[in-house]
């Protein structure tokens, strides 16, 4: 990735590519990839957002069930920064998922649909990684059907020749009171594709910026939640919906409303 460098979107350079680490009797190997983004706390610390199925490789609804294509859940994920440097991307980060056989991560409740995860994380200075807050405000209005979102993610995976994610538009797809299944998530009509897990949603609106001597018409990004796709849910997969959970949960989690990180099947030492 050379040039131009300025003229990447910072909603762009907010989703990062998370990749999943499996153990195997011939080592460790990558198996799959989901998408992960920073939120910052009210004290100021970094965390990793993304699902409790990304790091899990399980149905959130059914835990004992991995998703399709995992022999076993994940011990570690590999995260790669965009660069201020000239070369495009950073080594890969390791995270581990287990310190003492137990998950490093805060979660929300999954008996109540609340498929997130959040993950303390330190990171190099010249790395480019904005938070949410850094570029966006929360929309906290009524989120009414049919208005258009668009999801951030990496439906691919993260190469130095194709280091940015993919927008991916939807449309929020019922009534914002509409609890689906009773659980606190929300349908998109937006169907679920691998690797775009974890994407943070952002609502469009119309607004304007300084562009030389006058003002311009461009797009403002609000950030409204995180994406969960179906999470092996075939009825959904069927009409092509996904799901996500709204942003004021995320805000609950890293300010002290999390619970501590759990995977009833953890991955074989």
């Amino acid at each position: 990735m050379t040039g131009h460098r300025h003229s990447i979107h910072p909603a762009s350079a907010a989703s990062v590519a998370i990749a999943k680490v499996i153990t195997t009797p011939k080592g460790e190997k990558t198996c799959g990839w989901g998408t992960g983004f920073h939120y910052r706390d009210k004290d100021g610390n970094l965390w990793l957002i993304t699902n409790w199925h990304v790091l899990t490789g399980r149905r959130p609804d059914d835990p004992g069930f991995l998703l399709q294509g995992y022999p076993s859940s994940p011990t570690g994920i590999d995260v790669a920064y965009l660069s201020r440097r000239p070369g495009g991307l950073l080594h890969i980060i390791r995270m581990e998922l287990y310190s003492d056989g137990k998950p490093t991560w805060l979660q929300g409740r999954l008996d109540r649909g609340e498929d997130v995860a959040a993950i303390r994380v330190e990171l190099p200075e010249d790395a480019i990684t904005p938070c949410i807050q850094d570029f966006c405000s929360t929309f906290d209005e009524t989120l009414q059907p049919g208005r258009d979102v668009v999801t951030i993610g990496f439906p691919f995976s993260q190469t130095c020749e194709s280091p940015f994610p993919i927008w991916k538009s939807g449309m929020v797809a019922a009534e914002p009171d509409f609890q689906f299944r009773s659980q606190n998530q929300n349908l998109l009509d937006m169907p679920g594709a691998p690797g775009m897990s974890g994407a943070p949603v952002y609502v469009r609106e119309p607004g304007y910026r300084q562009a030389m001597h006058a003002m311009e018409l461009t797009t403002v990004l609000k950030f409204v939640g995180i994406y969960s796709g179906s999470s092996g849910q075939e009825e959904l997969s069927r009409i092509s919906l996904g799901r996500f959970l709204r942003c004021n949960y995320i805000d609950i989690l890293v300010n002290g409303g999390g619970i501590i990180g759990d995977n009833p099947y953890p991955p074989q030492e």
